[in-house]
């Protein structure tokens, strides 16, 4: 037994959980010392079998899971937040990104689909948040997109073998987070309670954390500004808002920007900013919008992306290896995190 391997799986889960060390013991049925809790999750100790049964138990996951070879290393991760949010959150959202990559990873292997993932600008550094425009336009160049809408970013993403997952249980204050696992496996995690122009813009956004360093000379702000240029110009290319909304306007109708919003999915707010950096209107008229739209940010009743923002691949994924008899209904519903049960009640229809 592993012992490194095993605390790292123990200390996961129950970050996974949202278990304080004295939460677990608390909940187990066994007298344990927090120090022996730390040790195992430290790789000093391994625990008696009677010991990790009762934690299994506890954590919500069979024995066999806290014996498996750990493979995924986790390299980088940038968190995109409205407000504070403890360590104790933080850790554990990556650490349930990860434990989702690695049932992921697995499913990939399986059905011999996994890819290695290709950088579109390798080397390519921001030096300052104006160069962020030039950035989404060399994007959209090497994946061929053109100057029009995205619709599905998530499908374009897993295309160039970006993973995009959606987490809900999570904290309002989360918005997302990027991670690179092994060097080269990227990976994009949102809040699924968002609404559906939120994620489109900070999947963009946590993008260029992937793609993209940074100067040296530019602090944390700047960076999270360029992160969201970027995000604003891959969404809405200023040649496209000019063909829209015209050349340059003394001010702009709300229902013109609903219009937008619904066929092209970036928020009210999001495409006002636009309309300034493209130098369609001037700032004075963001300002008088952004004063308005202060009490209803999440702008309700003011229209709706009529699209979709999917990930399925891993589920569907998973659903071929069963049907081509690959795997186990149980090992099917270990990967998708099912209760057996429940899986069985999903496959009865199939034709």
């Amino acid at each position: 037994m592993d012992k490194e391997t095993l605390g790292k799986r123990i200390r996961s889960t129950r970050l996974i959980r949202g278990l304080t060390m004295d939460e677990l013991i608390g909940q187990m049925g066994i007298s344990i010392s927090k120090n022996a809790i730390s040790r195992y999750e430290k790789g000093e100790m391994v625990p008696r079998i009677e010991v990790l049964s009762e934690i299994a138990e506890v954590l919500g996951q069979p024995l066999g899971y806290f014996l498996k070879p750990l493979n995924l290393e986790v390299k980088d991760v940038r968190f995109r937040t409205k407000g504070a949010l403890s360590k104790k959150v933080l850790d554990g959202i990556s650490e349930r990104a990860v434990e989702l990559m690695e049932r992921y990873l697995e499913a990939e292997k399986l059905l011999l689909l996994h890819k290695e993932f290709t950088h579109p600008m390798p080397g390519y550094t921001l030096s300052s948040v104006e160069q962020a425009e030039e950035a989404a336009t060399r994007w959209r160049e090497a994946w061929q997109l053109g100057d029009q809408g995205l619709h599905n970013i998530y499908g374009l993403l897993e295309q160039h073998q970006i993973k995009v997952a959606e987490l809900d249980d999570v904290d309002d204050a989360f918005d997302g987070l990027a991670i690179m696992i092994n060097g080269n496996i990227p990976i994009i995690v949102v809040n699924s309670n968002m609404t559906i122009e939120r994620r489109r813009f900070t999947t963009l956004h946590e993008l260029a954390h992937l793609l993209f360093a940074f100067d040296e000379a530019l602090s944390l702000d700047e960076q999270e500004k360029a992160c969201h240029r970027f995000a604003g110009a891959a969404l809405m290319p200023c040649a496209l808002l000019r063909q829209l909304l015209g050349q340059q306007r003394e001010s702009i109708y709300l229902n013109e920007l609903i219009e937008i919003k619904e066929l092209y999915g970036i928020s009210l707010q999001a495409l006002m900013y636009r309309t300034v950096e493209c130098g369609l209107v001037s700032y004075r008229r963001h300002l008088e919008f952004k004063k308005w739209i202060e009490t209803n940010k999440k702008e309700k009743g003011l229209g709706a992306y009529t699209g979709k923002e999917e990930t399925r691949r891993f589920e569907l994924m998973v659903m071929k290896a069963l049907d081509g008899e690959k795997i186990t209904l149980s090992k099917a519903a270990e990967l998708l995190n099912m209760q057996v049960k429940d899986l069985k009640k999903l496959v009865e229809n199939r034709f």
